[in-house]
């Protein structure tokens, strides 16, 4: 009984296992608009981020793994959320919905 009572603290003292990463949609990334005649693109508000990740494939420099942010729990309408950003250089964080739509933009 005792072997019992001290598994059953144990197993009360565990933290909860963390959240996992929101399933990725597979979401199509749009056709490009030519960039302006200065070579810039004027990312629009109805960009996803398959589309918005393919002009900043160029900073990745190999590692484009997002954050997840809000897991379980967290209170957040849309459920957890992925933060990527290029490199710091950009100063632009994405944050990212399950659907692939940009839920906001932070410049830094």
């Amino acid at each position: 009984a005792t072997a019992t009572a001290a598994a059953a603290a144990a197993a009360a003292a565990t933290p909860p296992p963390l959240a996992p990463a929101p399933a990725t949609v597979p979401v199509p990334a749009l056709p490009l608009p030519p960039p302006t005649a200065d070579g810039v693109y004027n990312i629009g508000y109805d960009w996803t981020w398959p589309t918005i990740d393919s002009v900043l494939a160029p900073y990745h420099h190999g590692n484009n793994t997002p954050a997840v942010q809000g897991g379980a729990g967290s209170g957040h309408p849309f459920g957890p959320t992925l933060l990527y950003s290029a490199e710091p250089e950009l100063g632009v964080l994405f944050e990212v919905m399950k659907g692939g739509h940009v839920s906001s933009v932070t410049l830094y």
